[in-house]
């Protein structure tokens, strides 16, 4: 009962399985940092009964879903119980009377049905024994271990029910024209409104809170991932290597300083070859000096007082990724070794060393073009950068 009504999870920053955030429409379940991070003006509710997928959208405004939910307290929606069924399908039912919904919804007795994101039913002209339910972090009678779904007992205008969904709730993000898979189209129709033409420069999409994850794209998606940073003077030094990313194809070309500017440095999911990964990327205008503009996502992190990546490390010669984990975190100690290493074309590559004692890394470009930065070391082959010895 992960995400029973009373489960810490609803009130806390804390994210779970995180890891589970990228594989779509499964039964893995997982909380992610957007919970409590991200604003909104929308929010996507989705359930799944056997294969089926149903979603209703609510216009709902806020800082964020924590902010709605956390404190405990009521917030109407006032959807109305037609569409509320909708999550469910043919086979939904609700008892006739009380139809109290919005969201942390319980009646006078709490010990019966409440649900952090729904709607109550009752055969009594009444909020104070309700028996019956569709929501999404449920509790109480009559079935306390349905956490997601259809409760009802006593009188329900579908008779009695205790169908146990997979539940997704989901929010508008941003989303490049080239990157649009279909099952972000079918989203779009269901809970926006909205088919996207071949010819539409951009589309939105709907990046998943909970119990799953729309699968990570070729692009920077709008993912946060909060993870402390340590920090230490143990090295001799530390090397930083990124790559030039492609910029997200619907941002115009004027503005993409603009764009670049007011989004934060951090870890995004990204699709790497035929994985999903989290990859720390560097978007800020002026956050590398001299490499230059935003787009920049990391490929390797080398401590030079260890031996893990020395000239001989069978590392750079094969296509295994190392510490994958230290990825995510930008410029610590975390040694790393992404798929981008042998994944990702580029046009120029940022290097970057940190000296024991000093705070600022120091960056160089080097202008140089290769299907990957594996095929431009595997082999041993000698290939000159001319850059010289003063940069």
């Amino acid at each position: 009962m992960t995400f029973h009504y009373d489960s810490q999870l609803w009130s806390n920053n804390e994210s779970f399985n995180a890891h589970d955030g990228t594989t779509g429409f499964d039964t893995l379940e997982t909380k992610l940092p957007t919970y409590w991070s991200t604003p909104f003006s929308k929010i996507c509710l989705g359930m799944k009964i056997n294969t089926q997928l149903n979603f209703i959208s609510i216009d709902r405004p806020s800082n964020s879903l924590h902010a709605l939910v956390a404190d405990g307290q009521y917030r109407n929606i006032m959807l109305g119980r037609d569409k509320w069924k909708k999550l469910v399908g043919s086979q939904a039912s609700l008892q006739h009377n009380c139809n109290k919904d919005g969201f942390n919804v319980f009646g006078t007795n709490f010990g019966l049905s409440r649900t952090r994101i729904g709607i109550l039913g009752n055969n009594e002209d009444d909020c104070r024994d309700c028996d019956s339910r569709i929501g999404f972090g449920a509790g109480g009678a009559h079935d306390n271990s349905n956490t997601c779904g259809n409760e009802v007992r006593y009188g329900g205008d579908n008779g009695d029910k205790h169908l146990k969904t997979m539940g997704y709730i989901l929010f508008p993000g941003f989303l490049g024209n080239e990157h649009r898979k279909n099952y972000v189209s079918a989203l779009l129709n269901k809970c926006h409104g909205v088919k996207p033409s071949p010819t539409t420069p951009s589309v939105r999409f709907w990046v998943l809170l909970y119990f799953g994850a729309v699968t990570a794209l070729n692009t920077l998606e709008n993912f946060n991932k909060e993870r402390a940073v340590t920090s230490g003077a143990s090295l001799i030094k530390f090397a930083f290597l990124y790559m030039k990313t492609k910029r997200v194809s619907s941002i115009p070309r004027a503005n993409y300083g603009q764009f670049f500017r007011f989004i934060e440095n951090k870890a995004y999911f990204l699709k790497v070859g035929n994985q999903s990964i989290l990859a720390h990327c560097v978007l800020n205008e002026t956050s590398l000096g001299p490499c230059g503009g935003g787009g920049w996502t990391l490929v390797m992190k080398i401590n030079g007082a260890q031996q893990i990546f020395q000239y001989g490390s069978p590392l750079w010669s094969d296509k295994t990724a190392f510490n994958i984990v230290g990825g995510e975190t930008g410029f610590d100690e975390q040694e790393t070794k992404l798929p981008t290493y042998w994944e990702t074309p580029f046009s120029k590559i940022c290097l970057g060393m940190k000296i024991p004692g000093e705070q600022t890394v120091h960056f160089i470009p080097v202008n140089q073009s290769a299907d990957s930065l594996y095929s431009s070391i595997a082999d041993q082959q000698f290939r000159s950068t001319s850059l010289g010895a003063a940069k």
